[in-house]
């Protein structure tokens, strides 16, 4: 009787007790702010696969939906569909849109290619970013600066940071930790994107 009694206090207490809710997190880039140039990405589907310019410069003309991952997950995945058929459907404005997995080995690239094949990614590029001890100690300095400042914005908490940007400012930005990323979410990201789409007479 005696233990009914107290596990029926501590039912009581815990439902009496107040939820603490997880604050969203703040995303490395603020609304209005520039985009800077950090490191030259290395292109696994696109044009200039392996290489080209920095992304940030190569879409700086152009309405774009940027992506930074340090997993490939099933959100995510189902985020990039909806992405590639948005860039897809906005042709006529230009809209660009990239996703970079941030990670510590060159083997990535297998999963992207994967990704990319069946998933039928046609209009979204998927670049890496390779940061690792051997990455930061390999010079020259303004690359290490560059990995450093990349891994500060996108890494820590956030495993996906999404930046819709146009005229290479920020419109608006979202970021999520392991598991916060869900369809409503996705569907809010996407409706946003009048604020970066030309504007229409």
């Amino acid at each position: 009787m005696n233990e009914i009694l107290v596990a029926t206090g501590l039912a009581v207490v815990m439902l009496a007790a107040p939820l603490v809710a997880v604050e969203p997190l703040e995303p490395g880039y603020k609304v209005g702010e520039p985009l800077q140039l950090f490191v030259n990405e290395y292109r696994v589907t696109g044009p200039q696969p392996g290489g080209g310019p920095d992304l940030v410069c190569s879409y700086a003309r152009r309405p774009v939906v940027m992506v930074y991952a340090q997993e490939i997950s099933a959100p995510l995945t189902r985020f990039i569909k909806k992405v590639d058929e948005a860039t897809g459907a906005h042709q006529k404005e230009s809209l660009g849109s990239y996703v970079v997995l941030i990670c510590d080995t060159q083997d990535r690239e297998a999963d992207l290619k994967a990704l990319a094949e069946t998933e039928k990614i046609q209009h979204t590029l998927l670049a890496m970013v390779v940061i690792n001890e051997s990455e930061l100690n390999k010079g020259p300095e303004w690359r290490t600066r560059g990995l450093k400042r990349l891994q500060a914005k996108f890494g820590g908490e956030a495993e996906i940071t999404v930046v819709l940007a146009s005229e290479q400012r920020v419109r608006a930005s979202f970021a999520f930790r392991k598991g916060e990323l869900k369809d409503n979410d996705i569907d809010r990201i996407l409706a946003d994107l009048p604020k970066i789409l030309p504007k229409k007479d």
